[in-house]
């Protein structure tokens, strides 16, 4: 199974947030068959404040989490239980600064 990973800002006062714009909840995460090119199943919700960016590596999902005077780098486990999504929140790591805004794999340390 594929996984759609969808960032939305939870607060009002967020970058980028309208007057009167319904705001998310966190990070959704949506079952997505690439090959057909179809968005299936029931979306899982993980409710965390403004998740600003995200990155799936195998089963982890690491995202940072936006507040007004810090950030916090978050790790889950993501599965697959009954076809439904599961996600259990392993770490998290504080960040001084309140604009982390960016993570990614470094596909130069991958070993092997």
């Amino acid at each position: 199974m594929d996984i759609l990973l969808i960032g939305t800002y939870t607060q009002h006062d967020a970058p980028a947030v309208l007057e009167k714009q319904e705001l998310g909840k966190g990070i959704y995460l949506i079952p997505y068959n690439e090959i057909l090119g179809d968005v299936a199943g029931t979306p899982l919700i993980i409710q965390m404040q403004n998740p600003s960016w995200g990155c799936l590596v195998k089963n982890r999902l690491f995202a940072v989490s936006e507040s007004e005077n810090a950030a916090e780098i978050v790790e889950y486990e993501v599965g697959v239980q009954e076809e439904r999504l599961t996600a259990e929140k392993k770490a998290g790591l504080q960040m001084p600064g309140k604009a982390s805004c960016h993570i990614e794999k470094d596909e130069k340390s991958e070993k092997g």
